[in-house]
């Protein structure tokens, strides 16, 4: 019922998307099909729900796991598909609710399943995200050690040959951010309760000041960040 129910729900909410970006507007004609269709998802979908859960229920396991595929392969195609009706706001939106639900995602493994108040968990995402930024962009690093405004402009590709594209990057990202977070949850696996709390948010605090300071400036940036980071590309 929950991936019936909410598949649907989330296409009736792709066609209210499309059609008030067909309008440009809340419109009479807009508010009146949006009304019609939300009346009748809302009638028809919890009643689809209750047959689609007995069905399910039933079917022997395999057909259960061929229909989880059908499902995954369904919403995939859905979500690639999705921001064409959405617009690039909605899309944008839709981008940070995903990144804050992987950060739900983590924190609940640290915190729900180990049950170790780690307030620092920020941290990693933080080191992984400028990981990619740095990688990603021009600066010291991929500059061969030269700062990017005392090179010009037309020979900036020349020089940093260390930058690297979205998709070369992310595994280094991956891997800078758990080897971090390594360092600093071995020490302090003997830890419980408010100390490893203390510990975690100091790690946090220290990362944030490091980020944000002049000495690493040239690298990260400081207050302003890494801008612009170049979009992933298909």
């Amino acid at each position: 019922r929950a991936m019936h129910d909410g598949s649907l729900y989330f296409l009736l909410f792709v066609l209210v998307l499309g059609i008030l970006n067909w309008q440009d507007e809340m419109s009479l004609l807009a508010t009146i099909i949006v009304f019609a269709a939300l009346a009748l998802g809302m009638w028809l979908i919890p009643l689809g729900g209750n047959r689609a859960d007995a069905v399910f229920d039933q079917a022997p396991r395999h057909q259960q796991r061929r229909m989880m595929f059908v499902f995954g392969a369904l919403m995939l195609a859905i979500l690639l598909v999705a921001p064409q009706f959405m617009g690039l706001y909605i899309a944008n939106v839709f981008n940070l609710i995903a990144l804050y639900t992987m950060m739900g995602i983590g924190l609940n493994v640290m915190i729900g399943f180990t049950g170790l108040l780690d307030l620092g968990y920020v941290a990693s995402f933080a080191i992984g995200a400028y990981t990619l930024g740095v990688l990603t962009t021009p600066n010291v690093l991929t500059c061969g050690g030269v700062h990017p405004d005392d090179i010009p402009f037309d020979q900036l590709e020349q020089v940093c040959t260390g930058t690297l594209t979205f998709w070369q990057a992310w595994p280094f990202c991956v891997i800078v951010s758990a080897f971090t977070g390594m360092m600093l949850g071995v020490p302090v696996l003997g830890l419980r309760g408010d100390y490893l709390a203390i510990v975690t948010l100091g790690f946090g605090e220290i990362t944030n000041r490091i980020i944000n300071s002049n000495a690493a400036r040239p690298l990260l940036g400081g207050a302003q960040g890494i801008s612009p980071i170049p979009t992933p590309e298909l």
